[in-house]
């Protein structure tokens, strides 16, 4: 490793003006928008690039926006490597609370600053210099690579979905690596290997044909908006557990003896300076971790009724409605928990309220073996970078591709060496250059370790 670790040290600063260039490019998708100008720039950037470093790479059209693919390929190697990413980034807005230009790569104090470094383009780059440096000092790879890039993972996430029903076997690989997401915490080497799984809904509920005045009418008609509320409070007991009859009926136990780590792993002293919480009400008998990643939840995204914004109106609201979101763990399954919910819900509602209840979105939750030999050398590489062993945790949101990602193998894991508070999706986003320059490395052991060792 001496070679490679010499070859990255020389190419530090070629590589961090590589990746500006790259950032600079305000790749940013939005729902049901595709062709976007600046989205195909940044996908023929990285097919560019990928070419110059010995791959060979080119965009594969969909009905929606792009995926960048590339490989090498070498016919004496056994072990195939899938690497995911996205190369699109959420909008910067509100420009103005940046303290720099989003899209104009700012170096401060040993961070990167700029619209998508953390999420995920700089993880991206950093696994294609890692690779880049054994190809380089040795002239070939011990194992041969395939990355597929989105290009609207922002929004929609369409395309890569699209591209596996057809054509699945283009990518297959012993193993898939997500070249994104964060440590648990400052030099905690990390992997991911749940995620909780999703069910987004939207309740109406309508009382009347139309507004009424709220002193004519007040006091003798049912209140759409009083009576959503009602309903929305009987979700919940005093100790966060969900009513939802059957709700946890398949819901796998959080072991008490070995520690749950979620995504967002700290104190409870931290946790309320990152939220700005009074305080955590997590589910009776729950860790924060676990309720953060082990366990599911039931939250009210919106409500919209009646006179609630601009100039104060005294009416009786005709109708009502909230977005709702649980987040399910293994092994819900969303389809069953929106049915146990759509009858909950109609059981409780008042006979004088019409409801109607729309399934907005869902995604399964899913949780990774850790026993594998691949898992083994993903702990082994991020040892030797941190001379500690690494954390296995799960990441409390849902991330839908994973699934997508598992018909190609079953052993899909996230390594990012971002951090919770990089901002993402938020003014300031933030890399920290040491962390950029271990994920470097990291890329390059893993690919050395892989090379003629025995997986299953």
């Amino acid at each position: 490793m001496d070679k490679i670790s010499k070859f990255i040290s020389q190419n530090k600063k070629r590589w961090l003006l590589q990746l500006s260039e790259y950032l600079n490019i305000p790749s940013i998708s939005a729902p049901g928008i595709f062709g976007n100008k600046d989205i195909l720039e940044a996908a023929n950037w990285l097919v560019g690039h990928f070419k110059k470093i010995g791959f060979k790479s080119k965009l594969i059209k969909t009905p929606y926006d792009p995926l960048v693919y590339a490989e090498y390929k070498n016919p004496e190697n056994n072990f195939t490597l899938l690497i995911y990413c996205h190369t699109d980034v959420q909008p910067a807005d509100p420009l103005e609370l940046w303290n720099t230009p989003p899209f104009k790569t700012t170096i401060k104090n040993g961070k990167i600053f700029a619209r998508g470094v953390s999420d995920s383009k700089g993880h991206l780059f950093a696994y294609i210099k890692g690779i880049e440096s054994v190809l380089k000092t040795e002239g070939k790879l011990p194992v041969n690579i395939k990355f597929i890039i989105d290009c609207d993972e922002e929004a929609n996430e369409l395309s890569l979905p699209w591209f596996l029903n057809k054509n699945s076997k283009k990518l297959k690989a012993n193993a898939v690596l997500v070249s994104a997401g964060a440590m648990v915490t400052k030099n905690t080497p990390s992997i991911c290997h749940g995620y909780r799984g999703l069910l987004a809904t939207e309740i109406k509920i309508k009382t009347l044909k139309q507004n009424l005045h709220s002193g004519s009418f007040g006091g003798a008609v049912l209140n759409s908006a009083e009576h959503l509320s009602k309903l929305i409070a009987q979700f919940r007991d005093k100790n966060g557990r969900i009513l939802i009859p059957g709700f946890y009926e398949n819901v796998l136990s959080v072991r008490k003896s070995k520690k749950v780590y979620a995504g967002v792993h700290c104190g409870k002293k931290d946790f309320l300076k990152i939220t700005g919480a009074k305080n955590s009400v997590c589910e009776k008998n729950f860790s924060l971790d676990e309720c953060l990643a082990g366990r599911p939840t039931f939250e009210v995204n919106g409500i919209k009724s009646g006179s609630a914004d601009g100039v104060f109106q005294y009416i009786i609201p005709a109708q009502a409605s909230a977005k709702i979101s649980l987040r399910l763990v293994p092994d819900q399954k969303p389809d069953d928990i929106f049915e146990k919910l759509k009858k909950f819900v109609q059981k409780i509602t008042s006979k004088e309220a019409r409801i109607e209840i729309k399934k907005i979105d869902w995604a399964r939750p899913i949780l990774i073996s850790k026993k594998s030999n691949f898992a083994k050398i993903l702990e082994e590489s991020l040892e030797e970078i941190f001379n500690k062993k690494a954390v296995w945790y799960r990441e409390g949101g849902a991330v839908p591709i994973i699934y997508n990602l598992q018909r190609i193998s079953k052993e899909v894991f996230m390594v990012g060496f971002g951090l919770p508070d990089d901002n993402i999706h938020a003014p300031n986003e933030k890399l920290n250059a040491a962390d950029f320059y271990k994920e470097i490395k990291f890329s390059s052991i893993l690919i050395k370790r892989l090379g003629g060792t025995k997986l299953n």
